[in-house]
């Protein structure tokens, strides 16, 4: 092999060498890329998932809270029926007491 076969193959390697650097260095930064971008998808679905397990306990605290305060007007309504049904029941009592019998 003369000189300048062994220069000229020793170039071709080292322009390999350089090449498979450069696809190793590109390759590495795609997947550092890719990686950032991963995480990055992965923290918005865990602050999504957040978000939703927070308005999920906030909804049921409201549910809980709306469904008492429901309660406590219906009963309220409904003790107040009652009343108003036994007044009127008294009421068809006493005027069948002051009408004139048939």
């Amino acid at each position: 092999m003369t000189m300048e076969n062994s220069l000229i193959q020793n170039q071709d390697l080292i322009v390999t060498h350089d090449h498979d650097k450069n696809n190793k260095s590109t390759t590495t930064r795609s997947l550092l890329f890719e990686r950032q971008k991963l995480e990055s998808e992965c923290n918005d679905l865990l602050n999504q998932l957040s978000n939703h397990q927070n308005f999920k306990s906030q909804s049921v605290s409201q549910m809980k809270a709306f469904s008492d305060s429901d309660l406590q007007d219906l009963l309220k309504v409904e003790h107040e029926y009652l009343i108003l049904n036994e007044f009127k029941q008294m009421l068809k009592f006493s005027n069948s007491l002051h009408s004139p019998s048939k």
